[in-house]
This record gives structure tokens, C-alpha cells and sequence, in this order.
């Protein structure tokens, strides 16, 4: 099973990642993640 958007967004933050967010697309079938490193 595919972890949810929240739940991507949560393991990027936590493994340093920074200004972590998402946007859905297609009807929330799809999420694209975005985020700063460094």
C-alpha cells in the first residue's frame, strides 16, 4: 500500500527536509510533494 500525502509529507519533514508541502492533482488521485533541503 502507498503511504498518503500527509503521511509523505511527515517522513520528508522528518528526515530534514524543510518547507515540506503538497498539492493534488487529478481529482486527489495524485499528490506532488515540494520541499528545501540544506
Amino acid at each position: 500500500a502507498f503511504l498518503n500525502p500527509d503521511e509523505i509529507a511527515s517522513v520528508m519533514s522528518r528526515t530534514g527536509w524543510q518547507e515540506v508541502s503538497y498539492k493534488r492533482l487529478m481529482l486527489g488521485t495524485v499528490a506532488v510533494h515540494e520541499g528545501t533541503r540544506g
